[in-house]
């Protein structure tokens, strides 16, 4: 049977939704946190929905969620997982199982990125359009790892690379053990501390953002920012 051709994996490292288990953002109210982590979630997926690509769309939740799930948040044709377990390499091996293994090239991002656009997921899947084994990494500016891009890749490095806490350097070293065509794009965001919630507000002022964060999108995360504009101001 041939493979077809390109799925997309969002991951949420946590929960996002379950107001009672989905982790406190530094500085942040729980309540403005949930908001945060939903914002972020709801941006990426504007972005997949907006585009024109014929790729599967899969989102893989933590089991805290599960009862939890909006209605009406995921696009009707995607696929929800729920993770058994947060650090569970069963989860890749699922995941190997019933869909990289189906595919012929593979993209996992990170829920709490932002940057990435239809320009970078076209340039991806042509990077991983090759019959040589190609990874793709996406680095933060904080030199952390938003996505991994691969179209061969051997589930034992993948599992050895995603255990190194996604520190860029780290991923670079485990994936530089391999035979692989290795290829970065640079200059995305993940927003995991206040310092990073304050560059988001100042990336967003800026007019050429409207390109991975629509209007919408950017009134949403304007009335979180509204309510710490003091702390954002320092």
């Amino acid at each position: 049977m041939p493979k077809k051709k390109n799925c997309i994996y969002v991951l949420c490292l946590h929960p996002i939704f379950n107001g009672e288990t989905a982790p406190k953002f530094e500085k942040l109210s729980l309540r403005d946190s949930n908001l945060l982590y939903s914002n972020l979630l709801a941006n990426i997926i504007e972005i997949f929905t907006n585009t024109d690509f014929k790729s599967e769309l899969v989102f893989c939740l933590n089991e805290k969620d599960e009862n939890h799930i909006p209605g009406n948040f995921f696009p009707y044709k995607s696929t929800i997982i729920i993770n058994p377990s947060e650090n569970d390499n069963s989860n890749l091996e699922l995941l190997e199982k019933n869909y990289f293994s189906n595919f012929e090239n593979n993209l996992l991002i990170r829920a709490d990125a932002i940057g990435i656009y239809k320009k970078t997921i076209k340039k991806i899947f042509n990077l991983l359009a090759i019959e040589d084994d190609v990874l793709v990494i996406g680095k933060s500016i904080n030199k952390k790892v938003v996505l991994l891009g691969f179209n061969h890749l051997k589930l034992k490095l993948l599992d050895e690379m995603l255990s190194t806490t996604l520190e860029y350097d780290n991923v670079l070293m485990e994936a530089g053990k391999s035979d692989l065509f290795l290829n970065t794009l640079n200059g995305f965001q993940l927003i995991e501390n206040f310092s990073d919630f304050k560059n988001l507000y100042i990336e967003l002022a800026k007019k050429e953002s409207l390109v991975y964060c629509s209007q919408q999108m950017h009134e949403r995360f304007t009335n979180l920012f509204i309510e710490y504009k003091d702390l954002l101001d320092e």
